[in-house]
């Protein structure tokens, strides 16, 4: 009788079985196949994108009707790990079978762009307008539009400083996309905020604002070649800042001066002094950015080392000497400043 029993269980067990397996190849089919009908055909996914962000995304805007059904279907598909980074035109794009398969395709032309670290806005201008032709105005115009700003949680004035500097991807579709300027705008941002949040996670050795930390960030990216000698370069800085003294950074005074960087003299630092970015003049950190921060000036901004050094000159060899007096300090400059000068 037992044995009977065991055996109806067995074969209703696998009946559900059967069903639950139908059920899961008729549901994955019926999100295949679902018609999508974006809200905005331009779709970008940023460097470093997860699966999880990329379908937030795609309800957001509408080009999903599910997204629990869609990244588990990514998943089954082993899709998941090979989405692409880049912009995408959805126009054509009729179904999710065919929007995974263009996010994960290497078939899809992509255009490569390089922002390098230390870039202002107005460079990083130039080399958009180079690549895609953006509309030079409508970009600088967005960069310091206040409602774009704040649609971005940023407490500033402008986005200088807070388009991050990387490599991106774009279909050569985005070229003819009428909505490049603010799609460029919104990828390298998101890219910040992302790059921040990883820079700063802990418990922060600063009690700087975001925007003076990006500000003192953007300042220690001017004055550094090696990435090594960061946050020692901001423990300098921070040092002078607690004890009230004049910053007297050099990359300030070469984002107010026109042009490109040059060496510098007595009247560059005299010339400008009324401006907020001449910290010759002014206490304490200038109103905003001067470049674009990378990863590692961010984290050194956020976690400066733990010195007494006051000062430091450059020895000519792309890194710094440092020192804890005005009088070291001197001696320093006479020793390494005549190296400095004596290179073209």
């Amino acid at each position: 009788m037992f044995s009977k029993f065991k055996s109806f269980i067995k074969k209703k067990l696998f009946h559900l079985l059967i069903l639950l397996f139908l059920a899961i190849i008729l549901l994955s089919y019926a999100t295949m196949i679902q018609p999508l009908n974006c809200d905005n055909t331009e779709f970008i996914i940023p460097q470093g994108a997860s699966l999880s962000y990329v379908v937030n995304k795609l309800e957001e805007e509408s080009c999903t009707a599910n997204g629990v059904y869609l990244k588990y279907m990514m998943i089954v598909m082993n899709k998941d790990k090979k989405i692409k980074p880049g912009t995408y035109d959805l126009s054509g794009v009729e179904d999710n079978y065919q929007l995974i398969n263009l996010i994960t395709s290497d078939s899809v032309e992509m255009i490569a762009i390089r922002i390098l670290e230390g870039w202002a806005i107005e460079k990083i201008n130039r080399e958009f307008f180079e690549v895609f032709q953006i509309d030079t105005l409508k970009f600088k115009s967005l960069c310091d539009d206040s409602q774009l700003i704040k649609s971005f949680g940023i407490n500033a004035n402008s986005l200088e400083g807070y388009l991050y500097p990387d490599t991106y991807l774009f279909s050569t579709d985005f070229i003819h996309s009428d909505t490049k300027e603010i799609d460029i705008i919104t990828t390298l941002v998101n890219e910040f905020k992302r790059k921040y949040k990883e820079a700063t996670k802990g418990n922060l050795n600063t009690n700087l604002s975001v925007h003076q930390l990006v500000t003192l960030a953007s300042i220690i990216q001017g004055e550094c070649v090696y990435t090594n000698e960061m946050d020692t370069v901001s423990s300098v800085y921070s040092n002078r800042l607690k004890k009230g003294m004049l910053l007297q950074a050099d990359p300030t005074i070469q984002y107010i001066i026109p042009g490109p960087n040059k060496r510098l003299y007595n009247k560059d630092y005299t010339k400008y002094k009324s401006s907020p970015y001449n910290t010759y003049s002014h206490k304490g950190l200038p109103p905003g950015p001067i470049s674009s921060p990378g990863f590692y000036a961010l984290r050194a901004a956020a976690y400066p080392a733990d010195t007494n050094f006051l000062f430091f000159v450059a020895k000519g060899d792309n890194l710094h000497h440092f020192t804890s007096s005005e009088r070291d300090h001197i001696n320093a400059k006479n020793k390494y400043l005549k190296n400095v000068w004596r290179k073209p």
